[in-house]
C-alpha cells in the first residue's frame, strides 16, 4: 500500500509498522508542531462494512477515553475510499520487543507496568469499554516512564451495539480468557484474566498456557492448570504470585470482580517494594538495559538514582532482588560506622565484608515477613533471607490472626530456622 504524502493537514514522515487491518504512519502535525501517528485501515478492507464500522467505533471509543495510560485519538479523517485514525505518536518500546531483549522481568519493574495497565483497564471498563485484546504488543512502554494501552480496535463498547456473533471467538489466541473462546458475551473480567497472562510473562519470561504437539493453547486454557511462577522462580514476591492466581481463574466468578480491587492490590504491593517515583523506575529500568540513554534518562531521573549499583544489578539480572534484605536504617548505621571507625583510625576491614547469615522461615497458615520494620515477603517463599550478622526483629503478620514477633541471633555462613505457627483469634 503506498504510503501517502498528506492526510489532511497532517504531513506524513514514515512508515512505523504494518498488520493485518491497518498500516501506522509517523506524521506531522504543523499546527501545534507535534508528532502524530496515523493509522490507515487497509484498502482491501475498506468494502467489508462490518470492518468499517469496527474502525470508526474504535475512533469513537478511544477519543472518548481521557486517561494518561491510555493512547489519546486525536482525529478521525476519510478521503474517499480511505479512512485514518490521528492518534497519539508514543515513543518507547512495546512490552513483546522488550520481553524479547530480556528473559525474564525484574518484579518490582513488572508491578509498575501491572498497576500502570490496570489503571488504564479500570477507566475503560467504568466508561464501558472491554479491550478484549490485551497483550504485550499492545502496550507501549515510553522514554518517560509511562505504559501506553493501545490498540482497541475490537473492543466491546457498551454504547455500541455488539457487532461480534455468538459463538464467535475474538482475540489473540494465546491470550484470550475461556468465556472468550468460547464464544461467550464477555465483561471486564475477561480483561483480567489476559491480564494475568500478561503479568505471569513478564514474571517468568513465559506464557501460562502454550501450545505443542499434543495440545492448542485453546485447550489448555480452557482444562489445565499453569505451572505455578514459584516453581519456576523461587524469588517471584508471594503477593505477586497472589495476584497471578486471582486473575488466572478459569471461572469468571473466582477472579477479581473488577479492575479496581485489582489496581488496589497492585498499589499496595509496589508502595511496600518501591520506594522512588515509579515512573522513574521504570526509566532507570529502561537505561539499565541500555534501551534509552544516559543523557535521556537524566532528564527525568536524579542522578544519584541513577548510580544505584544495587537496581544496576537487579535490572540486568546480577542480583535476586529477594535474595538481600536492603533496609535504609542498615545503610544508615553503616555510614556510621565508617565515619566513627574513621574518627578513631580503627576500621575492622574483616567485619565490615563479614560473610552473611541466613535466616528460613515457615509460617502456618501464612504470613507476611517483616524484617527490622521492612515487608520482606509473603510466605511461602523458598530462599532463605540474607542477612549480616547481628541480632534483628522478624515479624509474621497475618490480618485473621494478628502478628507474632521473633527476635533471632543471625551468624556468618549458619542457617536459622523461625516456624510459627498462628492459632485462631477467640
Amino acid at each position: 500500500m503506498a504510503m501517502p504524502k498528506k492526510v489532511g493537514s497532517y504531513n506524513v514522515l514514515s512508515e512505523i509498522g504494518a498488520g493485518g487491518m491497518a498500516v501506522i504512519y509517523r506524521a506531522e502535525q504543523p499546527s501545534l508542531d507535534r508528532l502524530v501517528a496515523i493509522k490507515e485501515l487497509r484498502k482491501e478492507l475498506a468494502t467489508d462494512k462490518s470492518i468499517i464500522t469496527r474502525f470508526e467505533r474504535e475512533a469513537k471509543s478511544v477519543a472518548a477515553l481521557a486517561h494518561q495510560n491510555i493512547c489519546h485519538i486525536y482525529d478521525f479523517i476519510t478521503r474517499g475510499d480511505s479512512m485514518f485514525i490521528v492518534m497519539e505518536h508514543v515513543e518507547g518500546i512495546d512490552l513483546y520487543d522488550l520481553m524479547t531483549r530480556v528473559e525474564r522481568i525484574p518484579p518490582d519493574i513488572a508491578a509498575i507496568v501491572a498497576l500502570q495497565t490496570a489503571r488504564a483497564l479500570e477507566y475503560a471498563h467504568y466508561r464501558g469499554v472491554v479491550h478484549r485484546d490485551l497483550k504485550p504488543s499492545n502496550l507501549m512502554i515510553t522514554k518517560e516512564g509511562e505504559v501506553k494501552l493501545m490498540d482497541f480496535g475490537i473492543a466491546r463498547d457498551e454504547a455500541f451495539d455488539d457487532l461480534t456473533r455468538p459463538g464467535t471467538a475474538l482475540g489473540t489466541p494465546a491470550y484470550m480468557s475461556p468465556e472468550q473462546i468460547m464464544g461467550q458475551r464477555v465483561d471486564s473480567r475477561s480483561d483480567i484474566f489476559s491480564f494475568g497472562i500478561v503479568l505471569y510473562q513478564m514474571l517468568t519470561g513465559e506464557k501460562p498456557f502454550a501450545d505443542d504437539d499434543t495440545k492448542s493453547v485453546l485447550h489448555r486454557i480452557l482444562h489445565e492448570p499453569y505451572t505455578k511462577p514459584s516453581r519456576l522462580f523461587p524469588d517471584i514476591p508471594g503477593k505477586l504470585q497472589q495476584i497471578v492466581r486471582k486473575c488466572l481463574e478459569k471461572k469468571p466468578e473466582k477472579r477479581y470482580q473488577s479492575t479496581e480491587v485489582l489496581r488496589r492490590d497492585l498499589e499496595q504491593f509496589v508502595a511496600q517494594k518501591v520506594r522512588i517515583n515509579y515512573n522513574g523506575r521504570l526509566v532507570i529500568f529502561l537505561r539499565n538495559r541500555s534501551l534509552i540513554s544516559d543523557s535521556e534518562a537524566k532528564t527525568y531521573v536524579r542522578d544519584d538514582d541513577l548510580q544505584s549499583s544495587v537496581r544496576f544489578q537487579t535490572d540486568t539480572g546480577g542480583v535476586d532482588a529477594q535474595s538481600v534484605v536492603l533496609k535504609p536504617l542498615l545503610a544508615l548505621n553503616f555510614v556510621i560506622v565508617l565515619m566513627l571507625a574513621a574518627w578513631a583510625g580503627a576500621v575492622d576491614q574483616l567485619k565490615l565484608g563479614a560473610e552473611p547469615g541466613y535466616v528460613r522461615v515457615n509460617a502456618v497458615p501464612w504470613a507476611e515477613v517483616w524484617v527490622e520494620g521492612e515487608l520482606y515477603d509473603v510466605t511461602p517463599f523458598a530462599k532463605p533471607i540474607a542477612l549480616l550478622p547481628g541480632q534483628y526483629t522478624i515479624e509474621f503478620r497475618n490480618r485473621f490472626f494478628g502478628t507474632r514477633r521473633e527476635v533471632i541471633d543471625v551468624a556468618a555462613g549458619e542457617t536459622a530456622q523461625l516456624n510459627v505457627e498462628f492459632e485462631e483469634k477467640k
